[in-house]
């Protein structure tokens, strides 16, 4: 029974990242969410190790994009409020 609930909770886990790729994808990291697994799943089989720590990779790699995606985006907006060179006044002479 355990490896069923397990195995269930590991197949929602890779579809909530596909969705949260697909989410960061359409530039809309606002509605990225947890995953929270459904009720008490007891000790995660030995037979189902190895697929877990792939996901938790997958999920590793996941936010460090999400980091740096939001990073650049703090970035850009900060130079658009502050312009990277003050304009230099530039003067005429109408004397000519």
């Amino acid at each position: 029974m355990t490896t069923a609930r397990w195995s269930s909770c590991l197949d929602s886990f890779a579809d909530h990242l596909a969705h949260q790729r697909a989410v960061l994808a359409a530039c809309t990291p606002e509605r990225i969410t947890a995953f929270e697994p459904q009720g008490e799943l007891g000790q995660l089989p030995l037979s189902l190790a190895a697929r877990a720590r792939a996901l938790q990779s997958q999920s590793d790699a996941l936010t460090e994009e999400l980091t740096v995606q939001l990073a650049r985006t703090a970035a850009a907006l900060a130079e658009l409020r502050q312009p990277a060179e003050r304009p230099r006044p530039s003067y005429v002479d109408n004397r000519c």
